[in-house]
């Protein structure tokens, strides 16, 4: 059993550093970021010093291993839209808020989904389990934005309470339903 933890782990690890590589890389290759952070009518002087203050002067490889190491010293640096904002602090300080939302579409998912399929499990083959199947059906085909846009417009009228964060995580939840009430009937 030992074994097999240090393995599962020993993978984990290897596609945490996969899924990093892939986004570093990514990201990189839609163009320079120094470019979004500089006027167009920058000089070469001023974007090879800032280039350089940044550290992209360096090659790609480098960048990537300076990064991990700051990642996991816990430095994520500073952010590029609010200057002088350490970026961890910025993602801290609205994680609060991003667990309550979290939390409350979990429970509005729940509340549908379950029920949902508890009863179409029970009413197999009749009108109740085809409807079922239908409403999961479209859940995964409709494109998530065209979901939250309908549900968005009843909020937007809403004033800025626990109705409109309900009405958000309903939103943004609505579709990830059907992960837990099947179109099969079974629960997953």
């Amino acid at each position: 059993m030992q074994r097999f933890i240090i393995i599962r782990i020993f993978h984990s690890i290897l596609a945490l550093l996969a899924i990093s590589m892939i986004i570093f890389f990514l990201a990189r290759i839609s163009g320079d970021p120094i470019e979004m952070l500089l006027p167009i009518e920058a000089t070469d002087e001023e974007f090879e010093q800032v280039r350089a203050a940044w550290g992209l002067d360096k090659p790609l490889p480098v960048q990537y291993i300076t990064y991990l190491g700051n990642v996991l010293r816990g430095n994520f640096g500073q952010s590029i839209k609010w200057q002088g904002e350490d970026a961890l602090s910025l993602v801290l300080e609205r994680f609060p808020a991003t667990l309550e939302l979290a939390f409350l579409s979990l429970g509005v998912s729940a509340a549908i989904a379950l029920p949902i399929g508890v009863i179409v499990a029970v009413k197999k083959d009749t009108g109740i389990d085809f409807a079922g199947k239908i409403i999961a059906l479209m859940g995964q085909s409709l494109p998530s934005f065209w979901v939250r846009t309908s549900f968005n417009v009843a909020a937007l009228r809403a004033p800025y309470t626990t109705r409109r964060r309900i009405a958000v995580a309903v939103t943004k939840k609505l579709v990830a339903t059907n992960t837990i009430a099947a179109p099969d009937g079974m629960l997953k």
